[in-house]
């Protein structure tokens, strides 16, 4: 409401607020929000709280159903991105995919989702591989065992 009424004061508190409020739990919603809105202070704030905690942040269920693919990829190409091992990076990665997956499956949060959303016929679905390409060519894969990329 702050921003669109563009009451400085009211955005600054409201952004000092969301910026005490960043755990695990919120701060992929809040990093979303904060780029659809521009508000450069909190999404900086995110970003440098998911830089520092990319292994608990990546394992909450808020990560799979908030992050977008575009604030993730600039997330894994960030060399500051820590916290996390690469084979645990490209698993996280290919749960958000699978997540994303089958949230476009069952928009509405039913359940009535087929469980093999992410998969035809034992192949691999291909929206899995669309979704998946921009993102894991940042996973520096010659520091990544091979078992973790069996996982597609």
């Amino acid at each position: 409401m702050a921003h669109h009424y563009q009451v400085d004061t009211l955005k600054r508190i409201c952004g000092e607020f969301v910026i005490a409020s960043i755990s695990p739990h919120t701060v992929s919603r809040f990093l979303v929000s904060a780029a659809r809105y521009q508000e450069q202070n909190v999404h900086r704030a995110c970003t440098e709280y998911i830089l520092k905690s990319a292994s608990a942040v990546m394992s909450t269920p808020a990560f799979v159903s908030d992050m977008t693919s575009d604030e993730l990829e600039k997330l894994l190409a960030n060399d500051r991105l820590g916290s996390i091992s690469e084979a645990a990076l490209f698993e996280r990665v290919v749960k958000w995919a699978r997540g994303q997956l089958a949230r476009a499956d069952d928009p509405d949060g039913t359940g009535a989702a087929s469980a093999a959303a992410a998969t035809m016929g034992g192949a691999p679905d291909p929206r899995l591989k669309k979704l998946l390409h921009p993102l894991l060519k940042h996973i520096r894969y010659e520091f990544t065992p091979y078992h973790p990329l069996c996982l597609c």
